[in-house]
């Protein structure tokens, strides 16, 4: 499913196995992102590069950035979560902003929603399992596109009856399949 590469770390000498493609995992983590918290909307493509490169530097600093993905688009799930509850269709501040690791109301306000999802996960290990697989079904989708997948996934979420994880995905993969985003 998911190959590595070996890199020589940036930090000095040190060869870790990372994804071979991290740019392929902050595009697929930003679409996921617009998908998720701005919806509908549409920004100018420097605003999404401007995201994308923020997200990857997020991605790159990790020791594992396939990990660090699937914690993101999780912690996008949570935002958007908190978002709906607080009856916001999207988040009211650019996705530049919304990154920003000085913005506690931002990606940062996720954190402890996220670590309160991993705690439970040590005691029920598949617990809310459908935001982990929601993130590996996007990227699957961006990694290798195809009917087959597209079908197979659509099966699993129907079958744990997680409609809004499904609306998601069948979103994010059409954006996929489209080529469209958060810019014109």
């Amino acid at each position: 499913m998911h190959t590595t590469t070996n890199y020589i770390s940036r930090s000095g000498g040190e060869v870790r196995p990372v994804p071979a493609d991290t740019a392929l995992l902050a595009a697929t983590a930003c679409s996921f992102m617009y998908c998720c918290l701005w919806p509908g909307r549409r920004f100018g493509a420097a605003v999404e590069t401007a995201a994308r490169q923020q997200i990857q530097r997020l991605l790159w600093g990790q020791s594992d950035p396939y990990q660090a993905y699937l914690a993101f688009c999780q912690r996008v799930m949570l935002s958007r979560q908190a978002m709906r509850r607080q009856g916001q269709d999207h988040i009211p501040v650019r996705p530049g902003r919304w990154l920003n690791a000085t913005n506690a109301a931002g990606y940062e306000a996720s954190l402890p929603a996220f670590l309160f999802l991993q705690e439970s996960r040590k005691r029920v290990p598949l617990y809310r399992a459908e935001l982990k697989a929601l993130a590996q079904a996007i990227l699957e989708m961006a990694e290798e596109p195809s009917a087959p997948l597209f079908r197979e996934w659509v099966q699993w979420f129907g079958q744990r009856r997680a409609v809004g994880e499904l609306f998601l995905f069948t979103m994010c993969a059409a954006m996929q399949a489209y080529k469209t985003g958060g810019h014109d």
